[in-house]
């Protein structure tokens, strides 16, 4: 289970890493400076803590549960409260997952590392068309340099990044 471990301290350590390249790319296109952190950005526009995001996502809801079994409860899948989709391991046994799964979930992770990359340009890009217009304009395709092109833009990207952080309220809603 130690690779486990070490699989979750590698996601935290890229989310770490990755977050001050994301700043410093989009400071580099806003020539006015308004640009705020993202993880600043997330907080107030979308009141998601990007640490705390853990839980919002099965692959890493997954391991981060396994690590704290291991780290907490000597590899006893105990820890509470229980994932729903892993509540089928044996609690009087310690955690053994076979190597077929365990990759599975380290494939898992590299994609949800390449969606999160993803998912971190949607959020900087949204902050971007959120400027005012007048400023991003020059920073267009012509035939991008319309306001209302912009704003359906921005819309799309905004419920595309509630969607894909799994913010169940807005998932909720969205099944109305």
């Amino acid at each position: 289970m130690g690779k486990a471990t070490g699989a979750f301290h590698k996601y935290e350590s890229f989310l770490k890493n990755l977050i001050p390249l994301m700043d410093e790319f989009f400071k580099e296109i806003d020539f006015n400076n308004k640009f705020l952190p993202i993880t600043e950005y997330l907080k107030t526009e979308f009141e998601i803590e990007l640490k705390k995001t853990t839980h919002n996502f099965p692959v890493t809801r997954k391991i981060n549960w396994i690590c704290n079994c291991v780290k907490h409860y000597d590899g006893y899948p105990i820890k509470e409260p229980i994932p729903k989709d892993l509540d089928y391991f044996d609690k009087s046994r310690k955690i053994q997952i076979d190597s077929k799964e365990f990759k599975k979930d380290i494939q898992e992770l590299i994609k949800h590392n390449q969606n999160m990359l993803t998912l971190l340009f949607y959020v900087g890009f949204y902050q971007f068309f959120g400027l005012e217009f007048s400023t991003i304009e020059d920073q267009l395709k012509p035939e991008q340099r319309e306001k209302e092109k912009v704003e359906k833009m921005r819309q799309v990207l905004g419920m595309s990044i509630k969607a894909l952080f799994n913010i169940e309220k807005y998932v909720a809603q969205q099944r109305l």
